[in-house]
């Protein structure tokens, strides 16, 4: 969660980067009721669009799927939004 929608952006880069995560392609942006996804501002409502000008949510997954290749997915929401919680589960090698 952040302040504004450029400060998850740069957090989120850093912390891709920091542990060497895959970056997704896109980070589009979906309505709190994770039934709408958005490839940019222009193509949301102006209600939507307002909503992202305060606090945000951003949720990602490195591997969203079941297969080995599967590419990471990332979302950002206003925030509150209905999904809470981190989950965490790398997969460290050597053990």
């Amino acid at each position: 969660n952040a302040e504004t929608e450029e400060a998850v952006r740069r957090s989120f880069k850093q912390w891709i980067e920091g542990l060497q995560l895959p970056m997704p392609e896109q980070v589009p942006y979906m309505d709190d009721s994770f039934g709408d996804e958005f490839v940019d501002r222009k193509s949301m409502s102006e209600e939507l669009q307002q909503k992202f000008d305060g606090p945000v949510h951003l949720a990602y997954n490195s591997k969203a799927g079941e297969a080995e290749d599967a590419p990471p997915r990332v979302h950002i929401m206003p925030y509150p939004a209905m999904d809470r919680g981190t989950v965490f589960t790398p997969t460290l090698e050597g053990f």
